[in-house]
């Protein structure tokens, strides 16, 4: 029971940090696009995946909710006078994505336990299918509703007018669709490249080494069905085969 307390406080402190470092990241770290000036490039999504390895997919969305109500309520954005918190609502629509990719690759193909060149192409994919994601979901409705008073969509006739026009003076004079996959689409896979860059370098290859031989950590994340969350061969695989070592030498004595 006390171990099963810690475990949930842990998680919870997690959570928490990582939703409170996630808004700090959406307010203050953005990254200029330069192909097009109205994208910034953020990366609070870290968060996101970082908490699905620490805490599980539920610990993970609730990350994604709280660090979007957050800066919601901090700093409400309307996008260039468009429709009131779109730019949140995409924010955490990317999160969503982000996570649906991780928990298929993770606990169907478990691609992420299997070594780096499988892990390199986990992350190829999951690249893939956010970037794909976000640029439909800008063709849909966001990008409209960014420049239009309310929220719309590109069946208004109106609305994917008014895109035309106003990015046609920024220097896009194309047709909808054009804009729309020229822009979103290199666009979304360079966010997604630095985000899971980012998560390698910084938490999969520095972070995590040192969090294997912390003893308290192993000890609340030690289950196994907790193993099954990380993104990574490092602490499922190490703990396992320490185990399996001690076994063997038991089974010999």
């Amino acid at each position: 029971m006390r171990r099963k307390s810690s475990l949930a406080l842990y998680r919870m402190a997690i959570v928490a940090v990582l939703s409170a470092l996630g808004v700090v990241l959406m307010l203050y770290v953005k990254i200029p696009y330069p192909l097009a000036s109205w994208c910034e490039i953020e990366i609070s999504d870290l968060t996101v995946v970082v908490g699905y390895v620490l805490t599980g997919f539920p610990g993970a969305l609730s990350i994604a909710f709280i660090k979007t109500l957050i800066h919601l309520l901090v700093m409400p954005t309307n996008g260039f006078g468009g429709a009131p918190y779109v730019g949140d609502l995409a924010a955490l629509l990317s999160s969503l994505l982000y996570l649906l990719a991780i928990e298929v690759l993770n606990r169907v193909f478990h691609l992420f336990r299997k070594g780096f060149l499988f892990r390199l192409l986990a992350y190829v994919l999951l690249a893939l299918f956010v970037s794909l994601g976000m640029t439909l979901l800008n063709m849909l409705f966001i990008t409209p509703s960014f420049l239009a008073p309310g929220y719309t969509t590109c069946f208004d006739s109106e609305a994917v007018k008014g895109v035309e026009e106003s990015l046609g003076q920024m220097g896009f004079p194309f047709s909808y669709p054009i804009i729309i996959l020229a822009v979103y689409i290199p666009f979304n896979l360079l966010k997604s490249a630095l985000i899971l860059a980012l998560y390698e370098v910084l938490f999969n290859t520095l972070f995590f080494r040192l969090m294997k031989n912390n003893a308290i950590v192993l000890s609340l994340t030690g289950k196994e069905k907790d193993k099954k969350n990380v993104l990574t061969e490092g602490l499922s695989v190490e703990t396992g085969k320490k185990k399996q070592k001690e076994s063997d030498r038991i089974n010999r004595s």
